[in-house]
């Protein structure tokens, strides 16, 4: 469960991700990007247990 993060420009960087097992976010400076969900999972799913905002890729895939 990801409760929240503190985006200062001082921890964000474009190498730096999250996976678990349910997604994979890319973390950015202006916050969490949804990139790829595990097969059986939904945007929807991921909102209802993660308390941190995000937003959702143009392109969101299925986690190998």
């Amino acid at each position: 469960e990801i409760v929240g993060c503190d985006w200062s420009s001082d921890v964000c960087s474009s190498d730096l991700d999250i996976v678990t097992g349910r997604c994979y976010f890319k973390v950015t400076p202006d916050g969490l990007v949804l990139q790829e969900l595990a097969s059986g999972y939904t945007v929807d799913d991921i909102r209802a247990c993660t308390e941190a905002d995000f937003t959702v890729s143009d392109s969101v895939g299925v986690m190998a």
